[in-house]
């Protein structure tokens, strides 16, 4: 009596998380991918959508795009300033509009000190710096980031120019096969594989402030999943090799989207998807 006051008691404390991360079951954007994904501040990338719903692919062709110039606050966490959040003025509208990054991108975002009261920016791990680029879709709010060329500040005049001779601007990375049975039966456990080819794990110079060195890296792929119904075991998986799985438990029955998207650590990726049908 009392274990079964205990268990009784600990399903009444356990928190509601909501659904899983996987699951579609509003409108979402999984995925932006800019084309290049690292520009020099005023340059251009072309910004391709991939939202979705629960019955699929959702028409993106009214999407409202914005530029957000502020930079996330000293007193904030995250990524994206709470600014970014509110009224921004539409630079662009469509599917995969061409959008030029702000001229000041660096100073804004980046590692040049723009004004005194606004010191640089610290980069990420892979020492990068990115401009945030909000879209707007079916009530769908999400945002991406644009990688930034932007000069290397803490190193000596060699160093740096050593940096500028080796440093390659990322690439998206290209998904060769996103493979999974396409008629399954209720509740069979499906393994899903995408691969992706050679060329997209790239080499990049990283500089490490505390030795005063350049430091070769190779990029880490991971790769986020999704699905309209059914469960998936992992929400995001990292990579082995050229290829990464994940095991789809289909439900009852219905017409399934399934997606995979692919990101390197510098900010780039490819998104690719399947269609499962569900004997009843």
């Amino acid at each position: 009596m009392k274990s079964a006051l205990l268990v009784a008691l600990a399903a009444a404390c356990a928190p509601d998380l909501g659904p899983p991360d996987f699951l579609v079951d509003r409108p979402r954007v999984i995925a932006v991918q800019s084309v290049p994904p690292e520009v020099a501040p005023g340059a251009s990338a072309a910004f391709h959508l991939l939202a979705v719903g629960p019955s699929g692919p959702l028409d993106v062709s009214s999407a409202g795009w914005a530029f957000c110039t502020a930079p996330l606050p000293l007193t904030e966490s995250g990524t994206v300033a709470s600014a970014c959040e509110g009224t921004l003025p539409q630079i662009a509208l469509g599917a995969a509009p061409s959008i030029a990054t702000s001229p000041d991108a660096c100073g804004l975002f980046g590692s040049v000190p723009s004004s005194v009261a606004r010191r640089p920016r610290n980069p990420d791990a892979t020492g990068g710096y990115f401009q945030p680029v909000r879209v707007q879709v079916s009530g769908a709010t999400a945002f991406a980031q644009e990688r930034l060329l932007c000069p290397l500040t803490q190193a000596s005049l060699s160093v740096s120019l050593d940096f500028q001779r080796r440093y390659t601007p990322n690439q998206n990375p290209v998904i060769t096969a996103f493979s999974g049975p396409t008629e399954v039966s209720a509740g069979q456990q499906v393994l899903l594989t995408i691969s992706w080819d050679q060329g997209s794990v790239e080499t990049y110079p990283v500089f490490d402030p505390a030795h005063l060195q350049i430091v070769d890296t190779a990029e880490v792929m991971t790769v986020s999943w999704y699905a309209t119904a059914g469960t998936l075991l992992q929400d995001r998986s990292g990579a082995t090799g050229l290829s990464a799985t994940n095991t789809w438990i289909a439900p009852s029955s219905g017409t399934v989207f399934l997606w995979a998207v692919l990101h390197d650590s510098r900010g780039g990726l490819d998104m690719a998807s399947l269609q499962a049908t569900v004997a009843q």
